[in-house]
């Protein structure tokens, strides 16, 4: 488990986390309507406290119907993600998918084996959570 990128990598969140406060958030708006990202977001903190800074997509249209009400989050993104999982390329580097390789991975090699084990129990095949 020490050597595994992913693994490593949330371990150091929870570490920065705990010492340091909330890492440097990337994150893109969008609106739920058309699936159009409007925003890219850049979420810190500083001395003075939190910072959110943006910029409008490039191609979003200022003539449109306001997205206010409209807009959800999407490609949340934090820093220098892994490269690598359990020996393989990672191409999607998404919170979402980086999370999900490291719960996969617990679920696969922690707890279904202590299930089976201790518990007499079958449980699920890999990948099932």
């Amino acid at each position: 488990m020490r050597a595994d990128a992913v693994l490593v990598y949330f371990k150091l969140l929870r570490n920065y986390i705990e010492k340091e406060g909330v890492p440097d958030v990337w994150v893109e708006m969008y609106d739920v309507r058309t699936g159009q990202t409007l925003i890219n977001v850049i979420s810190f903190e500083d001395v003075f406290g939190p910072y959110v800074s943006g910029e409008v997509a490039s191609d979003y249209d200022h003539g449109q119907e306001s997205p206010v009400g409209h807009l959800a989050y999407r490609n949340i993104r934090l820093p220098n993600p892994p490269q690598t999982h359990l020996g393989q390329s990672i191409v999607d580097f998404r919170f979402h998918n980086l999370a999900r390789l490291y719960l996969s991975f617990l679920n696969d090699f922690v707890l279904n084996p202590a299930l089976k084990e201790f518990m007499g129990l079958d449980p699920p095949g890999p990948g099932r959570l």
